[in-house]
């Protein structure tokens, strides 16, 4: 291909770091690899892009010796090195097409097929050759190829080939090309889009469309008998020995609690396993006292040929639970437990097999159960209407008073965000304000006062001023949510409510009963957030995760749990009151948190997964062996003790 290159692999273990002095990158290698020749150039992954380095613009450190074991540098911010070194993307790497020949809409195509759209098109796809056609269930979407874009070819005559959208060429095209691609080292994980981790330090994720599951995992494993003192002390695969189908499912998604398993497989069809008290398992010939310690299809979605997109759990039920499944065509079942009239069938009565809601013909945008229990449903249409139902006590649906309902009704218009603690809820609408109900006894409401809300209240930025331009809203999974964390469209946070453990990070314990904003010196990654994860109500301890991959947090300590190498307490003096960065050692991806509710177990900490596949954690952790109970903490992060690595590469 008439380039050299070397990859960041082939220099494991290596890091990067930016020298502003000398206005070069710095490379320390392993002892014994080759050292850079002039002609080579190294391919660093920056985000989804591939980065083409020359190697003129690195210095190399002395390689690592046997003299160096345990040291490490600062810090490993390549992505940002690159950044500021002002290096142009090489190749974007696209997901993969089915075809690139064909130049008329497939007759069923399934939600995410991706083709290159050939001349000269017809149908659906006329006037869009060349773009990239995907099919999301209702309607194609059509994406314009900018240049560098690559992708490969799965399918068809060019099956397995790589094409790359040529700039190059009097006429802009799609090339074949023979470009080396950095292999994809995160693809075969799935972190959950649900609740990942539970309250006692146990996790769930996907590996090569397979369900691996470690620590407290409240069911089975290897046909175990289901018991919530079972435990893994590594990653291990779910069995699937009592599965009876025809098939064998590749997994695709995950969701966990204390007491359940539900697992999406790539046919859009729903699996469960864990308890049954209130028929969450969604099979009509499993009675009540029947719990499953095997993975098994829920008949009803797969007999209906009806392709679920996402599933719907509380955060952290107690063996009795309500579930909901939104398809891929945006409809939305809802069975389990209905103790509280939270599925709006007009009654209290558990629901036993999924029942289809229907709200007049308007598609399900999203669900959100009041988050410990699912003792209330907050539905989000695709139009921005919200409707509720179930208990309301503290005033939590926003109806302007306390009486509960067994209905879904409307409670809200315009909103594009909605997220439920178990008796407080958040919105933020279209129009970047953000608004409030339910209790209110740190001050998490913004209003300047303690006072439960039991109508929606949009939330102030200081005494007078309401908040404007949100994009997202975080609020913990305790049992009051004591405190939120607002997100704006400059990607920095506003905080509120409970502060007791320094946990806003503002260098005090005063609770805040209105929305403030932590400094650049209190939080010098304002103006980067991508994610955060606000975890228990006695842990006290919050996470931010930036858009560069650095994970900062703030708050309790005790355990080690805020990944700094310690467990030195927070003050107003020791700089521990503020946010501090945690030592990962690779830019990390994702983030999930541990310690909902009144749990001690798990002492607020979280499990991340970094760009390489790796899965890390730090904190308390509660581990079971043969010979009994082994109690460890973690002070810096640490890889999840595997006998492999998890990755696709």
């Amino acid at each position: 291909m008439g380039k050299n290159y070397v990859f960041a692999d082939d220099l494991s273990p290596q890091d990067i770091e930016a020298d502003v002095a000398s206005q070069k990158l710095r490379l320390r290698r392993a002892a014994g690899t080759t050292p850079l020749a002039v002609a080579d150039k190294v391919l660093v992954r920056q985000g989804t892009y591939l980065v083409e380095v020359p190697a003129s613009e690195f210095d190399e450190l002395p390689p690592y010796t046997v003299a160096d074991a345990g040291k490490k540098l600062a810090v490993n911010d390549a992505g940002n090195a690159l950044e500021w070194k002002g290096v142009t993307p090489l190749l974007a790497q696209l997901a993969p097409v089915l075809e690139n020949t064909i130049f008329k809409p497939p007759a069923a195509p399934n939600a995410g097929d991706s083709y290159i759209v050939a001349p000269v098109a017809t149908g659906a796809w006329l006037g869009h050759e060349d773009k990239i056609a995907t099919w999301d269930g209702l309607a194609w979407a059509f994406y314009t190829p900018a240049c560098n874009d690559v992708t490969t070819v799965q399918t068809g005559a060019n099956a397995g080939s790589v094409y790359k959208w040529d700039c190059t060429l009097a006429v802009p095209a799609w090339a074949e090309t023979v470009e080396t691609l950095l292999p994809s080292t995160v693809e075969a994980i799935v972190f959950s889009s649900g609740s990942t981790i539970e309250s006692e330090g146990g996790g769930v994720f996907i590996h090569k469309g397979d369900v691996y599951g470690w620590g407290k995992l409240g069911l089975g494993l290897n046909g175990a008998t289901l018991k919530n003192s079972i435990r893994s002390i590594v990653p291990s695969k779910y069995d699937m020995a009592g599965n009876l189908t025809t098939y064998s499912p590749v997994f695709i998604d995950v969701w966990y609690n204390p007491q359940n398993i539900f697992a999406l497989d790539d046919k859009g069809f729903v699996w469960a396993a864990g308890k049954n008290t209130t028929r969450q398992l969604g099979d009509a010939t499993q009675a009540a006292a029947v719990d499953l310690t095997c993975l098994t299809l829920i008949p009803f979605f797969k007999n209906g040929n009806i392709k679920v997109k996402i599933i719907v759990i509380p955060v952290g039920a107690s063996g009795s639970m309500p579930v909901a499944a939104i398809t891929e065509s945006g409809d939305l079942y809802l069975w389990g437990n209905n103790a509280n009239g939270q599925l709006g069938q007009g009654d209290t009565t558990d629901v036993i097999t999924p029942k289809l809601i229907n709200f007049g013909g308007v598609k399900v945008k999203s669900v959100q159960f009041a988050s410990v229990q699912g003792y209330s449903t907050y539905v989000l249409l695709e139009d921005g209407t919200l409707k509720v139902s179930g208990r309301n006590e503290n005033g939590q649906l926003g109806l302007g008073n306390t009486y509960q309902l067994t209905t879904f009704i409307q409670s809200n218009t315009g909103v594009k965000q909605v997220v439920a603690g178990t008796l407080t809820a958040l919105i933020v609408k279209t129009a970047g304000t953000v608004h409030g109900c339910g209790s209110n006894g740190y001050g998490q409401l913004g209003q300047g006062n303690t006072s439960q809300q039991t109508s929606w209240v949009p939330l102030k930025k200081g005494l007078s001023t309401f908040a404007t331009g949100i994009d997202k809203v975080f609020l913990n999974a305790g049992k009051q949510a004591e405190c939120a964390f607002l997100l704006t469209d400059s990607r920095k946070i506003l905080v509120a409510g409970h502060n007791a453990h320094y946990q806003l990070g503002i260098n005090n314990v005063i609770q805040r009963n209105f929305y403030v904003e932590p400094t650049i010196v209190q939080a010098p990654f304002q103006g980067l957030v991508q994610d955060a994860v606000l975890t228990g109500n006695l842990t006290g301890t919050n996470y931010v995760l930036t858009t560069t991959g650095e994970v900062w947090s703030a708050g309790s300590n005790n355990h080690g749990q805020r990944g700094l190498g310690h467990t030195t307490a927070a003050t107003g003096s020791n700089g521990l009151g503020m946010w501090r960065k945690a030592n990962y050692p690779k830019p990390v991806l994702a983030i999930r948190g541990m310690g909902l509710d009144n749990s001690t177990y798990a002492a607020g900490s979280i499990y991340a997964l970094d760009v390489e596949g790796g899965i890390y954690t730090h904190g308390y952790r509660e581990l079971v062996a043969t010979d009994g109970v082994v109690n460890s903490e973690v002070y810096s992060p640490m890889l999840a003790p595997t006998p492999y690595r998890f990755r696709s590469g």
